[in-house]
C-alpha cells in the first residue's frame, strides 16, 4: 500500500482493522501528521517504510499520553501479545532523508527489523518504547547525535552498535533491555543520561570510548 504523495494528513484510525492490507506501507516524505491508531490492526502488514521527513510529532490522547499510528500492526497471536509461532511483527525502514522520528512514533509494538537511516539526526522519546525489537540498524554513513529519553525502553533487543556520531543519550534510554550483552559508548558522546542502561542484566562488556563526555548522570549502568 502507497499513500499518495499530496497527502499530508492521515486522521485517527484512518484506516484501522483494515486487515486486506498486506505487504508493505509506505508513508511518503508529504505527510506531516499522523493519528492515534491510523493503522491499528492492520494485521497483514509486513513492512513500513517511513519518509515523513515533516512529521514531528504525534497527536495526543488524554494528558500526557500519545497513541502510536501502529498499534496492533503485524501478525500477532489472539490475544495481541507476541508473534504468531515466533516469527510475525512487522519491519521499520526509515527513509535516507528523515531528520528525525518523532517521541512514541513506534512505540509498544513488536518490530523485528529496525533500520535507522543514514540522515537521522534525533530519535525522539521513546520513539520505539516497550517494543518487542530483535535487531536495530543503523545504516552506513549515520549522521545520528541523540538518542532520546526512553527511545528503546524495555525492547528486546540482541545487540546494538551505536553510530560513532552520537553525542547524546536520553535517560532510560536502554533500560531493561535484557538481552544486550555488551554495547560501545561512542568516542563523541558528551552526555549520558540517568539510567540509561538500567535494568539491562544481561549487560556483560562495556567498552568505554567516550573521552569527551562530561555529563554523566547517576546510576547509567545501575
Amino acid at each position: 500500500m502507497t499513500i499518495g504523495n499530496s497527502v499530508t494528513s492521515i486522521g485517527n484510525y484512518a484506516f484501522y482493522g483494515c486487515s486486506g492490507f498486506t505487504g508493505s506501507l509506505t508513508i511518503p516524505n508529504s505527510v506531516t501528521s499522523i493519528g492515534e491508531s491510523a493503522f491499528g490492526r492492520c494485521s497483514n502488514l509486513s513492512t513500513i517504510y517511513y519518509n515523513a521527513i515533516m512529521c514531528n510529532d504525534l497527536s495526543q490522547k488524554g494528558k500526557n499520553r500519545k497513541i502510536t499510528p501502529f498499534l496492533y500492526v503485524g501478525n500477532r497471536n489472539k490475544d495481541g501479545l507476541q508473534y504468531e509461532n515466533g516469527t510475525g511483527g512487522f519491519d521499520v525502514i526509515i527513509g535516507s532523508k528523515v531528520r528525525r522520528i518523532p517521541a512514541y512514533m513506534f512505540s509498544n509494538e513488536y518490530i523485528h527489523w529496525f533500520y535507522i537511516g543514514g540522515s537521522t539526526v534525533v530519535l525522539g522519546s521513546k520513539a520505539t518504547c516497550l517494543v518487542k525489537v530483535n535487531n536495530v540498524i543503523f545504516m552506513e554513513h549515520s549522521e545520528c547525535t541523540e538518542i532520546g529519553e526512553k527511545a528503546f525502553y524495555g525492547d528486546s533487543i540482541t545487540s546494538i552498535n551505536l553510530p560513532p556520531t552520537i553525542k547524546t543519550i536520553g535517560s532510560n534510554t536502554f533500560a531493561y533491555c535484557d538481552r544486550i550483552d555488551s554495547i560501545t559508548i561512542p568516542q563523541l558522546v558528551e552526555s549520558c543520561g540517568y539510567g540509561a542502561f538500567n535494568g539491562c542484566t544481561g549487560l556483560m562488556t562495556v567498552n568505554w570510548d567516550a573521552i569527551h563526555c562530561n555529563t554523566l548522570y547517576a546510576y547509567p549502568f545501575s
